[in-house]
């Protein structure tokens, strides 16, 4: 609760999860690395439905503006429920600064200059230690002499406040140099640009057009999600019946049994 003082009155905050495993998470293997056993430990229902509201991801949220309004949290006694209500994290902030990227911009408003600072980074979350990667945007005002925040030792108040968390894929996006976005040799070169990461060999798409429309999509967006193959995605959302959120609720559950060959 050390942190109220330093959000403003009616400052907002909100989180989202995105559970599809990155691309560059899927080719290198983090989500099932041997280097990094704790990552089949994690879960995301507890991002999902936690947090005093739950995930507010609007390309997938439920609920109609009920729930759209209330995973909007206003205020920053409802900013620290809200927060607390999600699980522990760890953020190594004495280690390898190359774990972070912090990028700040200008942001007039009226009279006052205001400061869009966006955090791109990984935290260990409590109790597996599984990593997961996130992106946090905030927007920072003055304080005002003689508000809260001041008095606390605070320079500045925190107006909005939104985090992206998602699954963990390293901090090679923000070094220099070329970003490998595609299997090597999986076509004419390293570097192109893949678009749809389930669909990379010619076997995959013999058996994606096996399976009709709409089952089809949903196959690919779960094994975009999951990383999971294609006939594990079906398998899943059949034994779901093809309820693509029932299948993802599933598969979290089950995903630290699951074989080598499961995934992509």
């Amino acid at each position: 609760m050390a942190l109220q003082e330093v959000y403003a009155p009616a400052a907002t905050f909100s989180f989202s999860a995105n559970t599809a495993i990155p691309t560059r998470a899927r080719i290198q293997g983090w989500h099932v690395s041997k280097d990094l056993p704790n990552q089949r430990k994690l879960e995301w229902p507890t991002w999902l439905n936690g947090g005093k509201g739950g995930s507010r991801n609007l390309d997938r949220l439920r609920g109609g503006l009920e729930r759209v309004v209330n995973t909007l949290h206003v205020g920053s006694e409802n900013v620290m429920q809200a927060m607390m209500d999600l699980p522990g994290t760890k953020h190594n902030i004495g280690g390898p600064p190359e774990e972070f990227c912090v990028d700040a911009f200008p942001v007039p408003q009226g009279e006052v200059m205001n400061l869009l600072v966006s955090m791109h980074g990984r935290f260990a979350e409590a109790p597996s230690q599984g990593f997961r990667s996130f992106d946090r945007t905030f927007i920072l005002a003055p304080a005002a002499e003689g508000s809260r925040a001041k008095l606390n030792g605070w320079d500045v108040v925190i107006l909005s406040d939104q985090w992206n968390v998602r699954g963990y894929s390293s901090a090679e996006a923000w070094r220099p140099g070329p970003m490998l976005v595609q299997p090597v040799g999986a076509v004419a070169g390293p570097l192109i640009q893949q678009s749809s990461p389930s669909v990379t060999t010619p076997q995959v798409q013999e058996a994606l057009a096996a399976i009709p429309e709409p089952q089809r999509s949903m196959v690919i967006q779960l094994s975009q999600r999951t990383g999971l193959n294609v006939k594990f995605s079906t398998d899943c959302l059949t034994g779901n019946g093809w309820d693509l959120e029932r299948a993802i609720a599933n598969f979290e559950a089950v995903k630290g049994t699951l074989p080598r060959e499961a995934f992509i």
